[in-house]
């Protein structure tokens, strides 16, 4: 990619003048958008590769502190790698579970 480039959607300033995958020559892209309307620059895949996001692992769940409240437990994680070069999107970083439920499954009658 030109001058290593990788830049997000489609950016005229992130283009150069080169060899294209299909051997042609001539004016090229280094963005995300040029798999799709394919005018990548020949090394685009190698110089700007899809990087998915990458999360922690949940957190231990937050506690239920008073039984059979109409209340939640949450946990949740964090971002260790954000998306890049079109890589796939982080999914939820909370998740959050009734503690009516809980409670009944230790065996508390709601």
């Amino acid at each position: 990619a030109a001058l290593g480039l990788c830049c997000p959607g489609r950016r005229p300033s992130c283009r150069s003048t080169g060899r294209r995958p299909d051997g042609s020559y001539g004016l090229c892209y280094c963005d995300q958008e040029c798999a799709r309307t394919l005018d990548c620059c020949h090394d685009y895949a190698q110089a700007c590769p899809v990087i998915p996001c990458v999360v922690s692992q949940w957190s231990v769940w937050s506690d239920c502190a008073e039984p059979c409240k109409t209340t939640y437990r949450s946990r949740k994680r964090h971002i260790i790698q954000e998306p890049r070069n079109g890589g796939e999107a982080c999914p939820a970083l909370e998740e959050r579970a009734g503690c009516v439920e809980y409670w009944t499954r230790q065996g508390t009658e709601c």
